[in-house]
């Protein structure tokens, strides 16, 4: 008897991990989908703008670990504007114009409205 029990216990317990379902984690932040452009996931794979800075009058890009200014080419494309918030390429092969953004989906707004919104909050 305590053979047969024992191997029940046994299938019972390496059974449980296989219905056991992957919970999400809550603490971890929102997963961002953005729209790629018509060169696909291969292109926002590969230049993923990372960082801008200003230094004086140079400015410089961090894109896909590698750090870039204005002319120089990375991969097949050549960076032609480095600006507060967004890098414009340009794919040599191509000459069509690819812009990457270091944040996404941000609305500036005037001053009025800004005014406006502060006095109907709270």
């Amino acid at each position: 008897m305590w053979p047969a029990s024992r191997f029940l216990i046994v299938a019972v317990l390496l059974a449980a991990p296989v219905s056991a379902q992957e919970l999400s984690d809550p603490t971890a932040p929102p997963v961002v989908r953005s729209n790629t452009n018509a060169a696909g996931p291969a292109l926002a794979a590969e230049l993923k703008l990372q960082a801008i800075q200003w230094r004086g009058t140079r400015r410089t890009a961090l894109i896909g670990g590698q750090r870039v200014s204005v002319g120089d080419t990375i991969n097949q494309y050549i960076v032609r504007a480095i600006d507060m918030n967004q890098v414009t390429l340009m794919d040599s092969k191509t000459n069509k114009t690819v812009r990457l953004a270091l944040f996404s989906n941000v609305k500036l707004q005037s001053g009025q409205e800004q005014a406006a919104n502060s006095e109907s909050q709270p």
